[in-house]
């Protein structure tokens, strides 16, 4: 159960990337527990937002359901994890690797003005795989749209890299 428990947390730590982004509701008295402090302040609340999904709105299957508080508790410190805990550990290095083990913290990406208005960069746009090295993200970004795999959403499209943040809060409505 302990691997079902892991894979379902690493799965959803960051889903409350887009329920932020859709202005949906969050844990508000965990800020303590589950954000790291930058310059005094909080940040990193899309691990909040992670934490309401998920014990609010998250259909789970019977044999997870009283497992749903840890599947929380281990998606949401993945910015803040308890260093003995091997799940909080594993989420986190995790997390840490996929969004490029070389990128600093030096600010908070959720206080930047227009963080609701970004879209996606596609990784395909950031490799040269013949010159071995990583560019600066490109021009292509992925539409907030429903995947379907008869058209071609699945792929990224050269386009500018905002749009309506209310295009957050349509498509979680769909994905909800």
């Amino acid at each position: 159960m302990d691997l079902k428990i892991l894979v379902l947390s690493a799965l959803l730590h960051d889903i409350g990337k887009f329920a932020q982004r859709a202005k949906r509701p969050y844990s508000k008295t965990l800020q303590g527990e589950y954000l790291p402090v930058f310059d005094g302040k909080y940040s990193h609340w899309h691990a909040l937002y992670s934490d309401y999904f998920i014990e609010n709105d998250l259909p789970l299957p019977g044999e997870l359901e009283e497992f749903r508080s840890q599947i929380a508790r281990t998606a949401s410190t993945h910015h803040r994890p308890v260093e003995n805990n091997l799940m909080d550990m594993c989420v986190s290095i995790a997390d840490r690797l996929s969004s490029g083990a070389d990128r600093i913290y030096s600010t908070d990406e959720e206080a930047k003005a227009g963080f609701r208005e970004s879209r996606l960069i596609s990784i395909f746009d950031e490799i040269e795989l013949l010159n071995h090295k990583f560019k600066p993200p490109g021009k292509y970004f992925y539409k907030l749209v429903p995947l379907d795999i008869k058209d071609d959403v699945v792929f990224p499209v050269k386009d500018a890299a905002t749009g309506p943040a209310k295009e957050y809060q349509v498509l979680f409505d769909q994905f909800h």
